[in-house]
């Protein structure tokens, strides 16, 4: 991918989420790091790395249940390298019909109706013990046949944890395993919607012999 296509890829990834009303804001693609990749070992790391990244607001999409999307294409030594991330935050938001359910409020009295609505703004979260982590990866560095992959992903917060990928993934395919495998609903919605008919897969660029040797034809891969 050249930047012009990168940058085409990723706007189709951001028409994805909004097909699938997941969408819910997005900022400039070309922001500067300043927080970086880090190893989290439990929850409370987890939420400190997310809690950061939304305070300096360098996250490029916000998700309607403020999950959130970093895609990057930087050049680093003279070599491409791309990062996608996807993070859920450590709470999940409840509806309004829930928050009042729990907190046993009759949304139909009208006298408590504002004051409710109040509450929940603020109050209308859930602890999430076991937040979703993704991100894809595609860098030489590092690269060895069958040991660690130029292309992968890396799920949960084990980042010894990587699986191969035999093509470049573009934004839009990242965004597409993302809602397929943590938004089941909204997948089956958009396959509906598409008649079972997506082509984010076949967009992808195959890797290089210089990125992918052919011994790890042998390998447990994804295309």
């Amino acid at each position: 991918m050249n930047n012009v296509s990168f940058k085409i890829r990723t706007e189709e990834m951001l028409e994805l989420f909004r097909n699938c009303n997941l969408y819910k804001s997005d900022l400039s693609f070309d922001k500067v790091r300043t927080v970086k990749d880090r190893r989290v070992s439990n929850i409370k790391d987890y939420n400190d790395y997310y809690q950061k990244i939304i305070s300096r607001t360098e996250y490029d999409l916000l998700l309607q249940d403020d999950s959130i999307i970093q895609i990057n294409r930087s050049v680093e030594n003279e070599k491409v390298v791309y990062r996608y991330l996807y993070m859920q935050p450590a709470y999940k938001i409840i509806s309004f019909a829930q928050y009042c359910e729990s907190c046993k409020i009759n949304i139909d009295d009208v006298s408590l109706y504002e004051y409710a609505r109040e509450c929940y703004e603020s109050e209308g979260r859930t602890d999430n013990d076991f937040p979703c982590y993704v991100r894809y990866d595609a860098d030489e560095k590092g690269y060895q046949p069958l040991l660690h992959s130029y292309a992968h992903i890396h799920i949960g917060f084990n980042s010894e944890m990587r699986i191969p990928t035999r093509n470049l993934w573009t934004p839009a395919m990242f965004g597409a395993f993302v809602i397929r495998h943590v938004y089941p609903i909204q997948w089956e919605e958009l396959l509906s919607r598409q008649n079972n008919q997506l082509s984010f897969k076949r967009i992808c660029e195959k890797l290089s012999e210089k990125q992918w040797s052919s011994i790890e034809e042998t390998d447990v891969y994804i295309l």
